[in-house]
């Protein structure tokens, strides 16, 4: 998944929304944000349906969403694309 958007709620959690390219992405898996110049681990705590606004356990392919992460801040990979890789 590439990040369009993250948001940082400090003191919460933070939220990267984008389209799912392939594959399954799930609730409590743990999965690599990446950016040209660094990777970290994160666990998946919450993942919603953009369009829709329903709370899922998954997302498939094509599915915009929003994934909410813990661990993770948008200092931790700095500027650049982001992309959500299942490792």
């Amino acid at each position: 998944m590439v990040a369009d958007d993250i948001f940082d709620m400090p003191g919460h959690r933070t939220v990267l929304t984008g389209r799912v390219e392939s594959g399954k992405i799930a609730l409590g898996s743990r999965v690599d944000v990446c950016s040209p110049a660094r990777r970290v681990r994160v666990t998946v705590a919450g993942l919603e349906d953009v369009p829709a606004r329903q709370i899922l356990s998954s997302a498939e392919a094509g599915q915009v969403i929003g994934v909410v992460v813990r661990g993770f801040s948008i200092a931790d990979v700095g500027d650049g694309v982001r992309r959500v890789e299942d490792r």
